[in-house]
């Protein structure tokens, strides 16, 4: 059974990858693995507006509506899924996870919620190309 992960971030673009990774996983009885990497907080003034437990929570329950939705969408599509969440550098997250879990291939979008961060330091999409060690099928 072939094992496709597919990065999710609640974008269309990865709602995009996610539909093309249900069709190949279909066509070749395979599963998909829907990974949500949540980067360090990059913004340490927002703390002066939340208590630390309400903003992990914030984030906690921003994580599973990602998951949740792409999950649903698999469903509808009967395809089996298992839901995965890590914390980390996305690209380099996305390509451990990868290596890890034995995947033979990463569908993902080529735009996703982090377009404006990608002009400064290159696309999360571009870096996965370069770390994985199994192939990388970008969607637009």
């Amino acid at each position: 059974m072939k094992r496709i992960l597919v990065p999710v971030d609640g974008s269309e673009a990865s709602l995009r990858a996610l539909r093309h990774a249900a069709q190949r996983a279909r066509e070749g009885q395979g599963e998909v693995h829907l990974l949500h990497v949540e980067p360090p907080m990059a913004y340490e003034e927002l703390r002066a507006y939340a208590l630390r437990p309400e903003l992990e929570q914030l984030r906690e329950d921003a994580c599973g509506r990602v998951l949740k939705a792409a999950a649903a969408t698999l469903a509808a599509e009967k395809v089996p899924c298992a839901e995965h969440l890590q914390r980390g550098e996305v690209a380099h997250t996305i390509a451990r996870f990868a290596s890890a879990h034995q995947i033979d291939e990463v569908v993902m979008g080529t735009r996703g919620m982090g377009a404006l961060g990608a002009i400064f330091v290159g696309s999360v999409a571009q870096r996965v190309v370069h770390l994985a060690d199994v192939p990388v099928t970008l969607v637009k």
